[in-house]
C-alpha cells in the first residue's frame, strides 16, 4: 500500500467483486490477477452493493496478491466512507489503518504463522484465522483462530468445543437485527470455515464471539476455501471434492 492516490476514483462498477465479504473493501483487477490488482476502499449502500460515489483510495502493486493479502474494514456506511482497517499475510503479520489506507501500523508479527483471513465485528472485536501447519513450509503455528478485543493492539487464541479445528481460510460475519426492549439491537452471528489442502471443517459463534463450537465437514467435502452468510441459517461455501487437486471438483 505505498503508493495510494490521493483522491477518489472512478472505476466501472460491474468490475467490482467484494473481497472475502468483509464490509466496505471491493477490488478489480487493473491486469491479469498475478500482474496487479487495485484496491477500492469504499462504502456500501443499503443493500450492500458497493457506492463509487464513496470511494477512498486506490493502489496498483505487484506486490498486493490475491493469495498474500487478506483484509476487514468496519465503519462502512454510505455516509462515512471506510477508514479503519486491518490486512493479514502468510508471514504472520497484522497491519491496521485508521485513515483509508493512506498509512499502515504493524500490529503484530508472530514468525511461523500464515494468516489466511480477518474480519471485524466492530472497532475493538476482530479475528484472524491461520492456514494451519503441514501445506505451506515454514509454518508452525497450529492455532486455527485468534481473537481481540482491542482493536488488535493484543491477540489471544480462541478457545473452542468439538473437533480440532487444523486451519481457516475465511471468516463471514453476519448481524440479525431483533427488538430488544423496545429498541432495535443485533445478535452477531461470525462462521470460519477451511481449509485448504484438508480437512474440511467450520467454526461457529452465535453470540458475537464469545463461545465457539466446531464441526466437521469432511463426510460433504474434502476442502473449504471460502464462505457467504445471508442470514444465520443461510448462505454457501466454497469447498473440493478430493484433497488432491488433480482429483478433486469444484463443489458449493
Amino acid at each position: 500500500y505505498e503508493s495510494w492516490e490521493s483522491a477518489p476514483v472512478s472505476f466501472n462498477l460491474y468490475s467490482l467483486s467484494p473481497y472475502n465479504g468483509n464490509g466496505g473493501i471491493w477490488y478489480t483487477t487493473a491486469a491479469t490477477m498475478s500482474d496487479s490488482i487495485s484496491l477500492v476502499v469504499l462504502a456500501q449502500d443499503a443493500n450492500g452493493f458497493p457506492n463509487p460515489t464513496y470511494a477512498v483510495r486506490r493502489t496498483s502493486k505487484k506486490a498486493l496478491l490475491a493469495d498474500s493479502c487478506y483484509v476487514a474494514s468496519v465503519g462502512a456506511t454510505p455516509a462515512t466512507p471506510a477508514r479503519e482497517g486491518w490486512y493479514v499475510n502468510g508471514y504472520g503479520t497484522i497491519y491496521q489503518t485508521k485513515n483509508g489506507g493512506e498509512s499502515w501500523e504493524k500490529q503484530l508479527e508472530k514468525k511461523g504463522t500464515f494468516f489466511r483471513c480477518i474480519a471485524f465485528v466492530d472497532s475493538l472485536r476482530g479475528f484472524a484465522g491461520t492456514v494451519g501447519t503441514d501445506y505451506f513450509p515454514n509454518v508452525s503455528d497450529t492455532i486455527p483462530l485468534y481473537g481481540t478485543i482491542d482493536g488488535g493492539k493484543t491477540w489471544k487464541p480462541i478457545d473452542y468445543k468439538g473437533p480440532y479445528v487444523k486451519g481457516l481460510c475465511a471468516i463471514d460475519i453476519v448481524r440479525e437485527q431483533f427488538i430488544n426492549h423496545g429498541k432495535t439491537d443485533y445478535k452477531v452471528h461470525i462462521y470460519a470455515v477451511g481449509r485448504v489442502g484438508t480437512p474440511a471443517n467450520m467454526m461457529v459463534s452465535h453470540d458475537g464471539g464469545l463461545t465457539w463450537t466446531s464441526n466437521s465437514m469432511d463426510k460433504d467435502c474434502k476442502m473449504l476455501f471460502d464462505i457467504k452468510m445471508f442470514d444465520k441459517n443461510t448462505g454457501f461455501a466454497c469447498a473440493a471434492t478430493d484433497e488432491d487437486v488433480e482429483k478433486s471438483n469444484a463443489l458449493v
